[in-house]
């Protein structure tokens, strides 16, 4: 069987069993209009959320595509495997909450090593999320044309 085929076969795979585990909406108010089943309007900071993590992934898929057309299957597969670091990251902050018995990443950092450090983990986290930001802004902005 060709690759692309098998390509085709996963994403209907895949397609599939997203379609089996998404609720499903009954109403037009629910799905186009943001509302809850009980008649309620989703709050703002679930609708900045859905939006902000929509756009991540968009521009997730984006790039992915993009280093897929450029290095092949390695491309996407590499870009895709970053992933990975979200659920080995939740593992290791659980484990140290455990261990350290701490409420959460910045506890454990000024227990362990001080408010200095905390801060400066924290400084270099807002850091990496501002440069997420503008590198996603990039990549919309690109649809759009040459940059400059």
């Amino acid at each position: 069987m060709e690759t692309t085929t098998i390509l085709w076969c996963a994403l209907g795979v895949y397609g599939v069993a997203m379609f089996l585990a998404s609720p499903t909406v009954s109403k037009f108010g629910e799905f186009f209009e943001g509302a809850r089943s009980d008649g309620r309007e989703v709050g703002l900071w679930v609708l900045i959320a859905s939006v902000v993590i929509s756009w991540l992934f968009a521009k997730s898929i984006t790039n992915s595509a993009n280093l897929g057309a450029s290095y092949g299957l390695v491309g996407a597969v590499a870009y895709a495997g970053w992933y990975l670091s979200i659920p080995v990251a939740g593992v290791f902050i659980y484990l140290i909450r455990k261990k350290y018995q701490s409420k959460g990443l910045s506890d454990f950092l000024i227990m362990r090593y001080g408010k200095g450090a905390a801060l400066a983990f924290m400084l270099v986290v807002v850091l990496r999320l501002v440069n997420e930001v503008w590198s996603n802004t990039a990549v919309v902005g690109s649809y759009f044309g040459e940059s400059g």
